[in-house]
């Protein structure tokens, strides 16, 4: 059980959240996931969020559960370092701005195409 809570990771999304939760899990650490923003409703409504999904850890667990993500990252490189992050270009479908403004104008698009095809016929 968690008592004292603290933010260990943030994750990309709901895949990588996982990964990283059965890590932790396998290693005897106790830990949950939340969605940022509105990526819990995104996640029940589209079955995806954008926004990603951050990971705590009890404070007492929170040293162990750092080494061995830094274990798992600089030896199979399964996490990306937030060096390569910050030089690499970021593609427009991973930035979550970007893509919830795309859902946005596209849903509003059907709707308003809906809309205009109900008063025609």
């Amino acid at each position: 059980m968690i008592t004292n809570p603290i933010k260990l990771k943030s994750a990309v999304n709901n895949i990588e959240a996982e990964l990283i939760i059965n890590l932790l899990h396998n290693n005897n650490i106790t830990c949950y996931k939340k969605s940022k923003g509105s990526g819990g409703y995104m996640n029940i409504y589209m079955g995806y969020s954008v926004y990603g999904e951050d990971i705590y850890v009890d404070k007492s667990d929170y040293e162990k559960a750092t080494q061995l993500l830094d274990e798992i990252s600089t030896n199979n490189e399964l996490i990306p370092e937030e060096e390569d992050k910050e030089n690499a270009p970021v593609p427009f479908y991973k930035k979550p701005r970007i893509v919830a403004r795309i859902l946005l104008i596209t849903m509003l698009g059907g709707m308003l195409l809906t809309a205009i095809l109900n008063i025609i016929y």
